[in-house]
């Protein structure tokens, strides 16, 4: 079950004294801010507030919970009516929480480079947008993923330009040809709604469909999955389809994601429309024991 937007504006309205609220909906579930400060998160409409010594000072009575599936333990306050109570209760957790870590500069380095025992994985560059139109206008490979199929060369042009411009963004190539024949990404905190945390992101990916039942981007993810635990210090990474997309479930199983939770209501805002949505995930200890 998602979390309703009339409970978390609800919170939102009964914390909003302990500094600036906002929300950030992540995948059905929203993650709750103070000041720029991620504080919490509702979940189902529970409203779960990061545990600090200090909160538990606060209020020694408050029940807690975990979000989600090996989440920590956080308290689910349940005296939200009480706005004063809460608003105390909020700024006190607030105080009690580390300053968020900045962003790394535009110069910090990046892996530009990865490869398989079949594949490289490499930056797009504009000089790709005939390879990407004719693998991205299959009506078969973006619609079930969610995105419309391209209609012009420019498009694809435009889209490596503002699209897959992301920092963990790959064009997937086989050893043979510099030629793209799919994408694969991690989505790092700020550019997915699966996460709030500077160590989660979100992977996603595709592939041209003469290329399908290859096991190419099973292949492609393991190597971005080490790259993501290994060179990046992720903790988790997360991983969704859409229902009915059997390809990307399957592949997602191939790869070793599990299931984490469904949200019935999902918007699918590049074509307009809600679907059904499934969140799968891999934490870094689940891939180091893959690895054995």
């Amino acid at each position: 079950m998602a979390s309703t937007l009339q409970f978390v504006e609800y919170v939102c309205e009964q914390i909003g004294g302990a500094g600036e609220i906002a929300y950030k909906k992540m995948f059905g579930d929203y993650t709750i801010y103070c000041s720029g400060k991620p504080i919490g998160l509702v979940c189902d409409d529970r409203f779960f507030l990061k545990k600090t010594q200090a909160g538990q000072a606060f209020y020694p009575e408050c029940a807690e919970d975990s979000p989600y599936t090996d989440a920590k333990p956080h308290f689910v306050p349940d005296r939200i009516d009480d706005r004063d109570f809460m608003t105390g209760f909020v700024r006190v957790i607030f105080d009690s929480l580390p300053e968020p870590k900045p962003k790394k500069k535009n110069g910090a380095k990046r892996k530009n480079f990865l490869q398989t025992e079949r594949l490289i994985l490499r930056p797009w560059k504009m000089s790709d947008a005939k390879d990407l139109f004719e693998c991205a206008s299959d009506e078969d490979v973006g619609p079930i993923a969610g995105w419309p199929s391209h209609k012009s060369i420019e498009e694809s042009r435009s889209v490596i330009k503002n699209v897959f411009c992301g920092k963990e963004c790959y064009a997937v190539c086989e050893k043979n040809s510099d030629s793209p024949i799919g994408c694969i990404e991690l989505k790092l905190n700020g550019h997915t709604d699966m996460t709030s945390r500077n160590d989660e992101c979100e992977m996603g990916f595709w592939i041209a469909k003469k290329y399908w039942g290859r096991g190419l981007i099973p292949e492609a993810a393991h190597e971005l999955l080490r790259h993501a635990f290994k060179d990046l210090g992720m903790r988790t990474v997360w991983c969704g389809y859409y229902d009915g997309n059997e390809k990307s479930k399957r592949a997602q199983e191939k790869i070793g994601f599990v299931f984490h939770h469904t949200c019935d209501e999902v918007e699918v805002p590049l074509l307009g429309e809600m679907r059904i949505g499934h969140t799968n995930y891999m934490t870094g200890e689940r891939w180091q024991d893959l690895q054995k």
